[in-house]
C-alpha cells in the first residue's frame, strides 16, 4: 500500500493540468495539498482493509460518472475476512515431532502478539513442524474471497512453506510459497480466486506447514506467524458492479482473468467484462499480478506514454506487450507475462481518472 501511495503521487504530478497564469508557487502549493489529501485517504483505506470493518459508502457515487443500469442499492459492505489476528493462541495447535506452539508478545509484526512455533533438532520428515488454526464455532464463508495474506517470519531449515485450508481437514486446498530463512517478516500472498465457492464457503481450518530443523543435537529453531486475512473484491455489491471497488471519487480497483491474447480489451467493470461501468478515458492504469513470487510486479501506463509502452513500478525497463493503450472505459493489454500470462490468472488493476 505504501508503494501505491508513491505511484499515485507520481501519477498525480504527471496529470496536473496547466492553471493558466497561476503562479508556480501556487501550483506547487495546490499539488502539495492534493498529495496530502491523497496520502490521508490512502492511510484511512489501509486501516479499513486491515481491520475488516464496514465502509460507509452512502452518497459516494456521482451518477454522472456511471451508467445508470450499473447501479443498485448502495450500502456498506465488509471488505475482508480475518482468519486470525494471532493475538491469542486459542484455537491454534502444533503438530510434528519436537514441535511446540505458544503465544509470543514481543516479536509480532502487528497487534499485541503472534504465534510462535519452536521446532526441536533432528531433521527428517518426522520433525516437520506445522501450525493449525481451527475456528472456535461455525465457519468462514470465503466464497467471494480472492486473496489470502499471512505474515511469516521463518527461522527454520526450509524455505518451501505450505499454506492450506479446508472445510473438514486443514489440507483440502493449498499452495506452496517461498519464505526466506533470514528471520525477517514476510507477508505471503495466496490467490484463492480459482477455488470453487462451494469448496471454501464453510472453511473451518487453516494451516502453515513445512518448517523443519535439520540440525542434530543443536538448538531449536523458531518460526512466527501473524495476522491471516482474506480479501474479497466481489464482496462489494450494488454500489458498483461486482468486483469493481471505488476507492476514491476518481480511483477504481478491479480485476480480470488473463488470456495471453495480444491484444486483450479489459473494461473498467466487473471482472473486466463489458459494458464499462466508468465512463471516460483513464489518466493511468496500474496492473498487479500476485500469483507468482517470480513475477510479483506492478505495471503502469500513463496517458502521456508512447503507444504500446508501459513500465514496471520496481524501476525495471519499459515493457513491450504490456499495457498497450487506454480508451473510453477500457484499456488493452498484450501477452506480457506480468500483465496477461498464459492460463487463467487473476490480475488486479487500478484505474485512475484525472476528473
Amino acid at each position: 500500500m505504501r508503494r501505491f501511495v508513491c505511484i499515485l503521487a507520481a501519477v498525480i504530478l504527471c496529470a496536473v493540468p496547466t492553471f493558466g497564469e497561476e503562479s508556480l508557487k501556487k501550483r506547487v502549493e495546490r499539488i502539495e495539498t492534493e498529495l496530502n489529501q491523497v496520502n490521508q485517504e490512502v492511510r484511512e483505506i489501509e486501516e479499513v482493509l486491515m481491520s475488516g470493518t464496514i465502509i460507509p459508502v452512502e452518497n459516494e457515487i456521482d451518477v454522472d460518472d456511471l451508467d445508470p443500469d450499473q447501479l443498485g442499492e448502495v450500502k456498506g459492505v465488509t471488505v475482508s475476512t480475518e482468519i486470525s489476528n494471532c493475538d491469542s493462541a486459542t484455537g491454534w495447535a502444533a503438530s510434528g515431532t519436537g514441535t511446540s506452539l505458544s503465544l509470543d508478545t514481543s516479536n509480532m509484526i502487528e497487534g499485541s502478539g503472534c504465534i510462535h512455533l519452536s521446532i526441536g533438532p533432528g531433521g527428517g520428515p518426522s520433525n516437520t513442524g506445522r501450525a493449525i488454526f481451527t475456528k472456535a464455532s461455525g465457519s468462514w464463508d470465503l466464497s467471494s474471497g480472492k486473496l489470502l495474506k499471512a505474515w511469516i517470519k521463518n527461522g527454520s531449515s526450509s524455505d518451501s512453506i505450505s499454506l492450506s485450508m479446508g472445510e473438514s481437514v486443514y489440507n483440502e486446498q493449498g499452495v506452496t510459497v517461498t519464505v526466506p530463512r533470514d528471520g525477517q517478516w514476510y507477508q505471503m500472498d495466496w490467490d484463492i480466486s480459482g477455488i470453487a465457492a462451494a469448496s471454501k464457503d464453510a472453511t473451518t481450518k487453516f494451516a502453515v506447514s513445512g518448517f523443519n530443523n535439520l540440525g542434530v543435537g543443536g538448538e531449536n529453531v523458531d518460526v512466527y506467524i501473524d495476522r491471516i486475512v482474506v480479501f474479497g473484491l466481489s464482496e462489494v455489491k450494488a454500489f458498483l458492479p461486482e468486483g469493481l471497488v471505488r476507492l476514491f471519487p476518481n480511483i477504481f480497483l478491479g480485476y480480470f482473468t488473463s488470456t495471453n491474447v495480444n491484444p486483450t480489451t479489459i473494461y473498467i467493470s466487473a471482472a473486466g467484462a463489458a459494458p464499462a461501468a466508468r465512463k471516460g478515458t483513464p489518466a493511468a492504469i496500474v496492473t498487479i499480478r500476485a500469483d507468482s513470487a517470480t513475477y510479483n510486479c506492478w505495471v503502469i501506463r500513463h496517458k502521456d506514454m508512447a503507444a504500446n509502452t508501459s513500465v514496471r513500478s520496481d524501476g525495471g525497463a519499459a515493457l513491450t506487450d504490456g499495457i498497450l493503450s487506454m480508451g473510453e472505459g477500457v484499456f488493452t493489454v498484450g501477452d506480457n507475462i506480468r500483465v496477461n500470462p498464459s492460463g487463467s490468472k487473476t490480475i488486479y488493476f487500478i484505474a485512475l481518472y484525472a476528473n
